[in-house]
């Protein structure tokens, strides 16, 4: 494992040998923090690493991106309030980055409002990198209504996307109450910015795009990965239903194809680490391969890959990716101050 120079919440993403990670300083961590402004430390980034590259310090090459072009911030300079993010392929080799943003709100002046009354002022960010460079060139902000409380964002390779809301509402009673009652939804929106709302789901969480065109999007509360496809008419139509019989946190993609998923053995445990982070969390990881089947169809295989039960290791996982190259397994947290990097037996 390595660890980095403060508590940083941690997502990825992997592209071209490259593992993408975003890191958010520990202090949103905290339950209420998220829209404290007065703890917001504009130190958010996205950060890369050379995964086939551990190097003498073990640190993988690791290095910051920069922001340039024309993004600003809700305080005129280049920080962002980042959340998830996906990495499309573009034809001329660029990466274009779809990120979610955490935006405090602002009054026309840009004096910051009462985030705790009036929730984030979420939108989406997209970048461009050049491979090799370490600038995010800024295209666009995406904003719009439904993009109320994104967690994660999956790219359709068109020039839009598809968001999990992980909430119902921004703030108030029913947000607070959502880990127990189940809220929000999936939504899309298209190349020309205009975004439709989807099917409500109960806490959706990680979402990825499959290599068979397909969305998977894994649920907190129900335990399961919903498969959704996209229409041509902008609605989804759900075709699966894969059951892991525990919460469920961010999905990633393999090269060969398989959906890696972080469990949540025990969610009491979450909660208390996010008040106090010396608390240990067991952490799962799975993974999903899919098979056709001789009558045309296909089936699920879920295999347990990893568990640290007793959190010995591993402690409150929230992503996990598969290097196939090397085979091994690198695991992002909510809380802990780096990332464990598993070498295959």
């Amino acid at each position: 494992m390595f660890n980095s120079r403060k508590p940083k919440r941690v997502g990825s993403c992997v592209s071209q040998n490259l593992f993408y990670v975003y890191c958010i300083n520990s202090y949103k961590t905290a339950r209420g923090n998220l829209h404290n402004v007065s703890k917001r430390t504009s130190e958010d980034h996205v950060s890369v690493l050379k995964i086939d590259e551990p190097g003498e310090d073990g640190l993988y090459g690791l290095h910051q991106l920069e922001i340039t072009g024309g993004y600003k911030g809700v305080d005129n300079h280049k920080s962002i309030d980042v959340h998830g993010f996906d990495i499309e392929f573009l034809p001329d080799s660029r990466l274009r980055f779809w990120m979610i943003n955490h935006r405090p709100p602002v009054d026309e002046s840009g004096n910051f409002l009462d985030a705790t009354n009036l929730g984030a002022n979420s939108t989406v960010e997209v970048f461009d990198l050049v491979p090799g460079s370490r600038n995010l060139e800024f295209v666009k902000t995406v904003a719009n209504p439904i993009i109320k409380t994104p967690n994660n964002i999956a790219a359709t390779r068109d020039g839009g996307f598809v968001i999990t809301n992980d909430h119902s509402t921004k703030t108030g009673l029913i947000r607070s109450l959502s880990m127990i009652i189940g809220g929000g939804n999936i939504a899309m929106c298209g190349s020309d910015n205009q975004c439709h709302g989807g099917p409500s789901n109960r806490f959706p969480n990680g979402i990825v795009r499959g290599q068979d065109g397909l969305y998977y999007v894994a649920s907190t509360i129900k335990g399961k990965i919903s498969v959704y496809s996209l229409e041509s008419n902008h609605t989804f139509t759900q075709i699966d239903e894969i059951d892991l019989h525990m919460p469920l946190d961010n999905l990633s993609v393999d090269a060969n194809g398989d959906i890696l998923a972080a469990g949540l053995p025990d969610v009491l445990k979450v909660f208390k680490s996010l008040d106090d982070p010396t608390v240990s969390v067991p952490a799962t990881a799975f993974r999903i391969r899919k098979f056709d089947t001789e009558n045309g169809g296909w089936r699920y295989v879920v295999t347990k890959i990893l568990e640290d039960i007793e959190a010995k290791v591993l402690s409150v996982t929230t992503s996990v990716v598969h290097d196939l190259k090397t085979g091994r397994l690198f695991f992002g947290s909510i809380i802990a101050p780096f990332v464990v990097v598993c070498e295959k037996a």
